[in-house]
């Protein structure tokens, strides 16, 4: 059984609505200096990439990262004496190499880790000024992605995605390491978890070993939550690109909210089913004897937008 708070059909919800129950909380949170983590999960073709990225031609059918984008840029014009100073990343991982979306698709990438944290030495942080700047820089980021055609979607990711703001706020009379919080917003677009007979590729193709390698992808990081859930004392992140990225937001200090998309047709069944299962796990994370002091809720998008 599935819990849930808030349902909304996919035919009488738009993105605005969307965004207002899934994630302006978080943007919220991440203005008054916390760190959070948005992030898209679900069977391939149900929406995660419309909902994260949405339209870019259409203004009204904007993702979750422009609107988060326009949010905190309007913060931003309407308190000039924060001092609020935001960069910005775009990470792309694609079978499992890390590519910078906002340098021409660069790949001297290296993932450190210092005092807990997680950091990505060689990505490109690019200061912003205004929500046009910022979007303009996402559109040519997007230009980057990898993507494919096969039978459930003509524009599938082929691809895990990270893009990420980061803000520094004055919150005392002197711009100091004092009187400044740091955070970040990272909104994650996971590729889909393929079943191969569904999708349709070609035995032995480039699709074929793409879809293969997402599904190990997935599987680590399954492995990482489970761990996480039943409190072992060490947790493998490191398995996989996308779980060590994960690690902040699943294990440590940070707000994250997870959305699942899902097909609710009834050939898409099992996919549904263990697509909820992966968000109830990662719901219960925090209640595991592991010291994570992440908070947790889920989302589910596709036919339905479900909170819980």
């Amino acid at each position: 059984m599935f819990l849930s708070s808030v349902m909304c059909g996919f035919q009488t919800t738009n993105q605005q609505r969307a965004f207002e129950h899934c994630a302006k909380e978080y943007t919220d949170e991440f203005l008054n200096g916390y760190n959070a983590t948005i992030m898209a999960f679900g069977q391939v073709g149900a929406g995660k990439t419309y909902t994260m990225a949405g339209d870019t031609k259409i203004h009204v059918h904007r993702g979750f990262i422009q609107r988060a984008i326009g949010q905190v840029m309007e913060e931003k014009r309407a308190h000039p004496e924060a001092g609020i100073v935001v960069y910005m990343s775009y990470l792309e991982i694609y079978e499992e190499r890390m590519y910078d979306l906002l340098q021409q698709r660069s790949t001297d990438l290296m993932i450190i880790e210092e005092n807990g944290l997680i950091d990505i030495r060689g990505l490109a942080k690019i200061r912003v000024e205004t929500e046009a700047q910022a979007i303009k820089w996402f559109n040519e980021g997007e230009k980057q992605r990898s993507y494919g055609q096969h039978l459930l979607n003509q524009q599938s990711s082929r691809s895990h995605t990270f893009f990420t703001l980061y803000m520094e706020r004055r919150v005392g009379r002197f711009h100091t390491e004092h009187d400044t919080i740091v955070a970040k917003l990272t909104l994650v677009d996971l590729a889909g978890a393929e079943r191969l007979k569904k999708t349709n590729v070609e035995r032995g193709g480039r699709m074929r070993k793409e879809a293969c390698t997402i599904n190990k992808s997935i599987s680590y990081l399954e492995t990482a939550i489970y761990a996480l859930r039943v409190g072992q004392n060490y947790v493998p992140f490191r398995q996989g690109k996308a779980s060590t990225l994960l690690k902040e937001s699943l294990g440590g200090n940070c707000k994250t909210m997870i959305m699942i998309c899902l097909w609710l047709e009834d050939c898409f069944y099992d996919e549904t089913v263990n697509s909820l299962r992966f968000a109830q796990k990662t719901s219960f994370t925090t209640n595991c004897k592991s010291s994570t002091r992440s908070s947790f809720e889920g989302c589910v998008a596709g036919s339905a937008w479900l909170i819980f």
